[in-house]
């Protein structure tokens, strides 16, 4: 077993990108070349350029959470669990992809944040309706909403 990160990337106080790696230290050397190496393959991410944008120097990384896993590509679940809990909260993430598939896994503080959020009470925008924020959809597509 390995130890993986998920982490956030900050700019200017506000979370702007969420990944995972088992190396925080290279994986933030690759951003440095990354975002202002037009040689490279992900010179064009979302991320590299609003680094290009703002400034390098602007952005900080901090891990959210670890987690031990058996191959590299186990922290892609954790890492998109971390991606729908800020999407959720209204972060702006830039993101390209989703990871992950959806599941969550109990004790980590993913899965209480995605707890909380599925419990959360959200008005429906076509009938007005009070309804819990994971069942929104469903209650749309339903006779009950006065569209």
């Amino acid at each position: 077993m390995m130890i993986g990160h998920v982490y956030v990337i900050y700019c200017k106080g506000e979370i702007c990108y969420v990944g995972s790696t088992m190396n925080m230290k290279r994986r933030w050397t690759e951003y440095n070349s990354n975002h202002r190496n037009p040689n490279r393959e992900h010179y064009n991410m979302e991320i590299h350029k609003y680094m290009r944008e703002e400034g390098f120097d602007k952005f900080q990384p901090e891990i959210v959470e670890s987690y031990e896993v058996e191959k590299r590509i186990d922290l892609n679940h954790y890492e998109g669990m971390w991606q729908r809990t800020f999407n959720k909260l209204g972060f702006d993430l830039k993101n390209t992809l989703v990871a992950g598939n959806g599941g969550c896994v109990k004790g980590t503080q993913a899965y209480v944040n995605q707890l909380v959020s599925n419990r959360e009470k959200v008005t429906c925008e076509l009938c007005g309706a009070r309804v819990n924020r994971n069942s929104l959809r469903r209650h749309q597509r339903r006779s009950k909403c006065k569209k």
